[in-house]
């Protein structure tokens, strides 16, 4: 086929599929994808049959043309008494109800138009039910009737998106209990053809594509699977205990109530339910304002997904009970689009501009709608479609419909009602519809969000557990194990590499600093706790001089440098790890000094001075500093800095703590005094600014350098400076994005430095070029929770922080409930927020980690020593399709060999061209000679095993799935040996 945009761009999968495949069932289309499918006939492939002569009829699986994946299936006919056919059976039953959805594309090899039919049958039979096709040069044709070939509808293609240069989408939707079939084509919204005829049997049981008409000759199709979208399900609770306690619904696992005057009511209740035995119901009795019952359910702003609810008017009230569900952005009441029964006998769909226009109405007698029993509501959306539907009852069809470009269909929040402003005696009951199974796995079970990448036959380099690293060439993958049955005693590097995976491991008090990935960096399962070894003298905290290699300042947990500011940089993923009681005070303490007192002279606000005699002499310069521990007056124990600009030497020193962002220490009054304690000199000037992960790491190539986007889900991080320091692109070290899911970040209370580090910083305010908005950072936060430090407000733990711009525009953080959560403006590209986590131990606060850390340390699948994967979400894991083995020197000619070349002498170095997640990549040699070999120690590499004689030699190359050799394919190699 010619080359047109729609091949292989299938990026937006929403524009794949009418949004509204909800309640029936998904009838399966195949990909043609090997190790399923191999190229040539289709006929007994996996249940297909075909009428393939080989001469005049084909049906073939090909790699010449492909929607997804990389193969299709090709009818051709050249046969003027019949056309080419294929046909299965997509589940062995007849489907009453259903969707069936198909990628066509006519061959732009032949000369004219490809006609093209799908027939859906009975099982067993070839008698048509009802077909589609294109059945002249400019028209499609959906038939049916008592004997499947009367036509029912027809449209001209000019007047329709398709494209007979292109590839097409086309989804089927028919049920035969309503007598309905209708055809959507290229994921638009609204059907190009559909039909209500009730003599047609709307039942699928067999498909068979045909290509061509009985008389045509030069006829060629490509058939191919349209990739089904994963529906995201804004979740909404069951209302059971012990989650939900039987009475007022207000603070209850995150709702909050809005207009609850008396006698209004909104309890969480066991009078009704639809699935278990609780539920929620809200009264209106109020003349004016009617109650209202809202919750976000995870902080962020959906730009697509479903909303399901099932809903029951209150029997007991004397007539109809009005209800109306908005969807607002997180933190804002104002609606986008909002749904209502708006009348007894209508529900109505508004949006808009300002969320409160008529888009849809329906006459609830021409539904299924019951006032009388409990209803289920399903609401699709998406943005990028400007589109919506609602299904009512699990039926196939939806009710309302719209694709008003004018509303935002965006849902950040759910907001509940009962009633108008001026009702009473209405009552709602609203209840789940049993969501299991259907959020993302990882949402539901211990498996992690995200696969690791594939991996081309990796290095595995098991680390000593003493400084240790390691540089990779730039293009191969690697795995890195840490030990598994010791703590490690150092610091760690892992220098370049293509695709790294690091696994598993305690660091002890240490870190891992990885730098110049060209493709990715995946550390899964480590632990460290910083706190640990940490020298203490009479409870006060003392860092000593750390580093990774002579003269590092570093003492963070986790590092990561990225290529260049001129290159994509990697992709940075972090799951279940856990990296606590970071921390930096002061850098290259000298010995300790024996103290002989400190005394409070002067407190001005946050700031204060003291007189340190020490009992013997010393020298200090200006920004020198001493941290004073071990006194009998613990108030007086701290970090300060000699200020003079003359350099002293004594044994007496003024010296100054200015500290405006934390509060003065407990107990501290002029004229306090400690005795006795011990003094620890810093004579380089500054503290040690330590980071539970940063990007600005150790500059490896020589260059400022930039990350991709960086992916965290399940972490645990506590620093007394930042948990996460990232700067924004086009900063001279920064990243392009940052997605956090279920993190919790503390301040520690090790030594705290002298300024309020924040503890989520993302971005600066001083770019030499770009922005936010332009060349920025786009940030989703989901269930992303902070503890500050003690006394610390919400904002003062975040950067940008109060008061924060950038050339003029504000970017400063804003609360709309008090400083419980925070959110950024829009032109920080900030999706979702930050929570204040309550607990002592900086816990989150979503259910089922209130009393536990996200990386779990007490689990199953806890970080650290002997960790043991718990697997990924079946979501994230992508199927392993390999179209090619390629090489350096490349395998498209013969390779040319000296006969003197030794042993180990490098042939050619392998790679393979695939596409999915989650796997490894074995490479084999097959060689009768037995002169070439695949490098022990690096197993891309084709070497020379023996001595060489003159001649040419066909070698056999083998790329396989690790855990299924099935899945494989083979590349011939031809290896000429010469004379030198």
């Amino acid at each position: 086929m010619k080359e047109t945009p729609l091949l292989g761009l299938i990026i937006l999968l929403w524009l794949q599929l009418p949004i509204w495949a909800y309640g029936q069932s998904q009838i399966p289309f195949v990909g043609f994808e090997p190790p399923t499918f191999i190229t040539g006939e289709i006929d007994s492939q996996s249940g297909w049959s075909s009428n393939d002569t080989g001469a005049t009829t084909d049906a073939l699986v090909t790699s010449s043309e492909a929607y997804t994946g990389n193969q299709s299936l090709l009818l051709s006919d050249d046969d003027s008494t019949l056309s080419s056919k294929a046909w299965y059976e997509p589940t062995g039953n007849n489907e009453t109800a259903g969707q069936f959805d198909i990628a066509i594309g006519e061959d732009q090899n032949t000369a004219g138009r490809d006609y093209w039919t799908i027939i859906f049958s009975d099982t067993g039979s070839n008698s048509p039910n009802f077909r589609l096709g294109l059945s002249s040069a400019t028209t499609l044709t959906l038939y049916g009737g008592p004997t499947g070939y009367v036509a029912l509808a027809s449209v001209d293609t000019t007047t329709t998106s398709y494209d007979p240069a292109a590839w097409n989408t086309f989804s089927i939707v028919f049920d035969e209990s309503t007598n309905q079939g209708s055809v959507y084509l290229n994921g638009e919204t609204s059907p190009i053809l559909s039909s209500s005829d009730t003599s047609t049997d709307w039942i699928l049981g067999r498909c068979i594509l045909n290509a061509g008409w009985s008389t045509f000759t030069n006829i060629a199709v490509f058939f191919d699977e349209i990739s089904t979208p994963t529906q995201t399900i804004i979740p909404l609770p069951n209302f059971e205990a012990p989650t939900y306690a039987s009475g007022a619904l207000d603070g209850q696992d995150g709702w909050t109530l809005q207009y609850l005057n008396a006698p209004s009511q909104a309890l969480v209740s066991s009078n009704d339910s639809y699935l278990g035995s609780q539920s929620i119901f809200l009264r209106d009795d109020d003349s004016t304002r009617n109650p209202r019952a809202w919750r976000e359910p995870t902080g962020s702003n959906y730009n697509s997904g479903s909303f399901d609810v099932a809903l029951r008017e209150d029997p007991s009230t004397t007539g109809r009970d009005y209800w109306s569900i908005l969807f607002s952005d997180a933190g804002s009441t104002a609606p986008n689009f909002w749904l209502a029964l708006s009348s007894s006998t209508s529900i109505t769909l508004y949006g808009g501009t300002t969320g409160y226009s008529a888009l849809a109405t329906v006459d609830t007698s021409t539904t299924s709608y019951d006032p009388d029993t409990w209803n289920t509501l399903s609401v699709q959306f998406s943005e990028d479609n400007n589109a919506v539907a609602v299904y009512l009852n699990e039926e196939s069809f939806p009710i309302l419909t719209s694709t008003d470009t004018s509303t935002d269909w965006i849902l950040g929040r759910y907001t509940l009602a009962a009633g108008w402003s001026t009702m009473t005696d209405i009552a709602v009951y609203y209840d789940d519809t049993d969501g299991s199974g259907i959020l993302p796995e990882w949402e539901t079970t211990e498996k992690l969000r995200y696969a690791p990448p594939t991996l081309v036959a990796p290095t595995v380099w098991e680390t000593p557990v003493g400084y240790a690293a390691e540089t990779f060439p730039e293009d191969e993958d690697a795995i890195v194990q840490l030990p598994i049955n010791t703590v490690r005693t150092h610091n760690m590097a892992i220098y370049s590499g293509r695709n790294v995976r690091v696994i598993g491991g305690d660091l002890g008090s240490y870190y891992i600093a990885a730098d110049g990935q060209t493709e990715s960096i995946f550390i899964e399962g480590i632990k460290s706790d910083h706190a640990l070894m940490l020298p203490i003298v009479n409870g006060v905290p003392v860092e000593l001089y750390e580093t990774k290699t002579a003269g590092s300042m570093e003492h963070d947990g986790l590092m990561v440098s990225g290529l260049s500011d001129s290159e994509p940089g990697q992709d940075v993923y972090i799951q279940n790890c856990s990296i606590k009681g970071v921390h930096g005070t002061a850098y290259r303490h000298s010995a300790a000094i024996e103290a002989l007192s400190i005394v409070c002279t002067s407190i001005t606000g946050d700031a204060y001075t003291v007189t340190l005699t020490l009992n013997e002499s010393i020298t200090m310069a200006q920004n020198d500093w001493i941290i004073v521990g071990a006194t009998d007056n613990a108030s007086l124990s701290g970090q300060y800095k000699y200020t003079s600009s003359t350099p002293t030497t004594g044994s007496v020193f003024t010296l100054s703590r200015a500290d405006p962002f934390n509060p003065l220490p407990t107990g501290l009054y002029v004229g306090a005094t400690g005795y006795g304690g011990y003094g620890w000199r810093n004579a380089v000037g500054g503290s040690l600014h330590a980071d539970a992960f940063q990007t600005l790491a150790n500059n490896y190539l020589g260059e400022y350098t930039m990350l991709n986007y960086a992916y965290f889900y399940r972490v645990s991080l506590s620093s007394n400076a930042e948990c996460f320091l990232g700067l924004n692109q086009y900063d001279t070290q920064g990243m392009r994005g940052l997605v956090m899911t279920r993190v919790n970040m503390s301040v520690n209370d090790i030594w705290p430095q002298n300024y309020d580090s924040q503890s989520l910083y993302i971005g600066t305010t001083d770019q030499s070029s770009g922005g936010w908005g332009s060349e920025g950072m786009p940030v989703t936060l989901d269930r992303v929770y902070i503890k500050p430090r003690e006394n610390r407000r919400l904002d003062a733990a975040v950067y940008p922080g109060a008061g924060t711009t950038r050339y003029g525009n504000n970017v400063s953080p804003f609360t709309t409930d008090g400083w419980e959560s925070l959110e950024w403006p829009s032109i920080m590209e900030a999706s979702g927020k930050v929570t204040l986590s309550t607990s002592p131990d900086g816990y989150p606060g979503e259910s089922g980690f209130t009393d536990r850390d996200y990386a779990d340390l007490t689990g199953t699948y806890a970080p650290g020593l002997n960790y043991v994967s718990p697997g990924y979400s079946s979501d994230s894991i992508e199927p392993l399709v390999m179209s090619d083995i390629i090489g350096s020197p490349a395998l498209t000619s013969t390779i040319v060999i000296p006969s003197d070349a030794a042993a180990g002498t490098l042939v050619s170095r392998l790679d393979v061209e695939f596409s999915g997640r989650g796997h490894i990549i074995n490479l084999d040699l097959t060689d009768a000679s037995g002169q070439f070999e695949m490098d022990p120690d690096n197993k891309r590499n084709i070497v020379v095993a023996s001595s060489l004689g003159l001649g040419t030699y066909q070698v056999t190359s083998t790329a396989s799935e690790d855990g299924n050799s099935s899945n494989q394919i083979t590349r011939q190699i031809t290896i000429q040996v010469v004379a030198p």
